[in-house]
């Protein structure tokens, strides 16, 4: 996967994804902190509170003593190159601070008129057709795509997770009792539909006239996904237990026999 920079929070540092708006934890992906509208400020940091124990975002009454609340500096800061990117700027054209940021105009005009988002997959393009929840291959009109409802949404709402046949091009299931590793096979996480195709959700809902939405989701219609390696995925764990389950029932097999 490509990697990403980092922001220290207590000796921890945790992983900036400004395409999600989130950070993450970097051997955790259930502690995480969300960027969003909601603890953004005027200046536009954002204000996090945690559980001093877990790291775990907290509700607690102010002031208890099991909490901390830290100031995160904006996105610009964080990841100027990624934000840049995705507000479609170059890094000497940001702002300075992510409450000045603005959706762009004419890229948003552009998906009005119905032009899809393009997210690149291993390589391949495949359009983002929500309204059918596939992602359509942009060279093959046969192919019958990958099924977004059938991607895991992890824990944080800002990512989805499915396995992908590299050679055929095609998502796959995995077989849980698998006894060896799949070739030709990777795991893919794609942003979640509101960063994916932020003005398909706001049809969806009645939002396309609310221009804060698009500053905080600014429509991007070309996106890459990220692959993730197997053995960063459950698949060589699976694999090794019900190797060892078989092996367990191979050697009662055969003391039955003797």
């Amino acid at each position: 996967m490509d990697r990403l920079p980092t922001y220290r929070i207590r000796q921890v540092d945790f992983i900036v994804d400004v395409q999600c708006c989130i950070l993450r934890h970097p051997l955790d992906r259930n502690i995480f902190f969300n960027l969003s509208g909601r603890n953004r400020n005027e200046d536009g940091t954002y204000t996090v509170t945690y559980d001093l124990r877990n790291f775990q975002s907290t509700k607690f009454v102010k002031g208890s003593l099991r909490q901390q609340t830290i100031m995160v500096p904006s996105m610009v800061k964080l990841d100027p190159e990624a934000m840049a990117a995705k507000f479609n700027l170059t890094v000497e054209d940001l702002p300075e601070n992510d409450a000045l940021l603005h959706c762009d105009r004419y890229l948003l005009d552009q998906r009005k008129a119905g032009r899809l988002p393009v997210i690149s997959i291993e390589g391949s393009g495949f359009f983002v057709d929500w309204q059918r929840r596939l992602l359509l291959p942009c060279d093959d009109n046969r192919h019958p795509g990958l099924d977004i409802e059938k991607m895991v949404l992890d824990r944080s709402y800002t990512r989805m997770f499915f396995f992908y046949d590299r050679n055929k091009r095609q998502q796959i299931e995995i077989n849980p009792a698998m006894t060896t590793v799949p070739e030709n096979v990777v795991g893919i996480e794609v942003p979640a539909i509101e960063f994916l195709d932020p003005y398909a959700l706001a049809l969806q809902y009645g939002w396309q006239q609310q221009m804060g939405w698009f500053d905080l989701h600014p429509v991007q219609l070309n996106l890459k996904a990220r692959t993730v390696p197997l053995e960063q995925t459950i698949i060589p764990d699976l694999v090794r237990s019900n190797t060892s389950r078989h092996q367990m029932k191979r050697k009662k097999g055969f003391g039955l026999l003797r």
